[in-house]
């Protein structure tokens, strides 16, 4: 595979005025918690308990391939109505306190969902692998995402300080990557992790 996606929440791509109706001409998309089902991609990735538990419905009846973590899947809170599994929900294995990829099929590693978005990607061996909403901090206006906020959690979940934590956390990725050959790409000019090369939009688009 040439290219893949890795869509997540940053307000970077609302910022730049992504067309999130036509990434799909420009590689395979992974989105990322609340980006896979209010734009158009290919798959869905979380680790997330709580959003499982709120968009499971949505993901059903798309049908489209969902990767959840197979732990926070086990404790799913089925009180408000069950959440049966469906046919294209893949649960994986995952080492959530590493950012260092795995190879095995059945595992998506990472400290955040994001992360495990990209270690899907690795799994499809492409030559370049772009992020976009991979700011790890909110906007000027203090916007967490570039979407509408998760109704259990209005004002964003993730503090100043973790935002901080997880930026800092890229470095065994970003080994992994040159290791295999793997360009990737940071499509937030202002993003606060240290590592990839950051372009613009723009510059995406002319790639």
């Amino acid at each position: 595979m040439r290219r893949v996606i890795v869509l997540a929440s940053g307000p970077s791509v609302k910022e730049q005025g992504v067309n999130l109706t036509k990434l799909r001409e420009k590689g395979f998309v992974i989105g990322v918690n609340d980006a896979a089902i209010r734009a158009d991609v290919d798959c869905a990735v979380s680790m997330d308990r709580l959003w499982m538990e709120y968009r499971a419905k949505q993901l059903a009846e798309k049908n489209f391939p969902t990767y959840f973590r197979d732990s926070a899947w086990e404790k799913r809170d089925q009180r408000k109505g069950p959440i049966p599994a469906w046919e294209n929900l893949f649960l994986f294995r995952n080492m959530h306190q590493t950012n260092q990829m795995t190879d095995d099929k059945n595992s998506l590693n990472g400290t955040s969902s994001g992360v495990c978005g990209i270690n899907l990607a690795m799994h499809m061996k492409p030559y370049s692998v772009f992020l976009f909403g991979f700011d790890m901090k909110r906007s000027v206006m203090r916007e967490p995402y570039w979407h509408e906020p998760y109704p259990w959690n209005p004002a964003g979940g993730t503090s100043d300080g973790k935002y901080e934590e997880w930026s800092k956390l890229f470095a065994p990725i970003d080994t992994y990557a040159k290791h295999k050959g793997i360009q990737v790409f940071n499509v937030s000019p202002d993003s606060a992790i240290p590592n990839f090369p950051k372009i613009t939009y723009k510059e995406f688009l002319e790639m």
